[in-house]
């Protein structure tokens, strides 16, 4: 299990890193691509817990949301795009109660929740690398989040002694927790201490490189305080559906959405955690 882990996450690691870099299009279309098979996973594992969401709404939102943020329009058309994904969703469960549906209401929340759960939190890994200096600010949030999850499962089988939250997570312990914590905070501090090194990587030679070592340990920390909530919140889905992992897609990890659970809580985060450092 752990050798596989390990082995999934030596592919994983270099893919996040060239994506970032290279940014744009590329990256929009990699988080398009990955956040589409994780609704679509969202939507099997509901299904297969005897649930029915709306999939007309449920699966091209996400991608959609995710473009609107790339072409910068979210924040014009959210307004009216909130009020329109509301009213058809509504339509929705009328018509599915009207047609015997005795979980119309929980399929139409549950809908709402994967669209905006997934597709909105997902947006933000576009969102933060549009910001300036938005590709070091990114790498930080993703592998402080992601280094900070393998920090706390590596801790937690060593350390663990005390559970967190077993009902949930019976696996997950406070040592293991603190562990992680550690491990984002101090992923942020390397990361940023090595960012002027990659900034002279550029090809544009036109960085105004403001990503210092205070920040990084902030964005770190943040990523490792809060993501666990990520996996958490997907553990409850699993838990209340009956499944183990939305998918077997990636040895060791399960599906998407079990690898982009943290980073749902970790990225949107650090977005908001950098917007306070830039003073915006």
């Amino acid at each position: 299990m752990v050798r596989t882990r390990v082995l999934s996450a030596l592919w994983f690691i270099p893919l996040a890193v060239i994506t970032i870099w290279i940014g744009g299009w590329f990256l929009t279309g990699v988080v398009m691509i990955a956040f589409t098979l994780a609704i679509i996973e969202y939507d099997s594992a509901l299904r297969q817990g005897g649930f029915r969401p709306f999939q007309g709404l449920l699966i091209p939102l996400p991608a959609l949301i995710i473009t609107a943020q790339a072409l910068n329009i979210l924040n014009q058309v959210q307004g009216i795009g909130l009020a329109a994904v509301l009213m058809i969703a509504a339509v929705w469960m009328i018509n599915a109660y009207e047609h015997g549906s005795a979980q119309a209401l929980i399929n139409f929340g549950l809908t709402l929740l994967g669209t905006f759960y997934i597709g909105w939190l997902g947006a933000h890994f576009v969102a933060l690398r549009m910001l300036p200096d938005g590709r070091y600010w990114l790498l930080i949030g993703v592998m402080a989040t992601g280094l900070g999850d393998a920090g706390a499962f590596f801790s937690g089988r060593i350390w663990g002694r005390h559970k967190m939250i077993p009902h949930v997570s019976p696996g997950k312990t406070w040592e293991g927790y603190a562990g992680g914590v550690i491990t984002a905070g101090l992923t942020g501090i390397i990361l940023a201490a090595v960012s002027p090194s990659l900034a002279a990587l550029d090809p544009t030679g036109g960085t105004s490189l403001s990503v210092s070592a205070f920040d990084g340990l902030i964005i770190g920390l943040v990523a490792g305080v809060f993501s666990p909530l990520g996996d958490l919140s997907m553990s409850v889905i699993k838990r209340q559906v009956g499944v183990k992992n939305f998918s077997n897609l990636i040895a060791g990890h399960g599906g998407i959405l079990d690898r982009l659970d943290s980073l749902l809580f970790g990225v949107p985060l650090a977005y908001y955690a950098v917007l306070v450092l830039l003073g915006r």
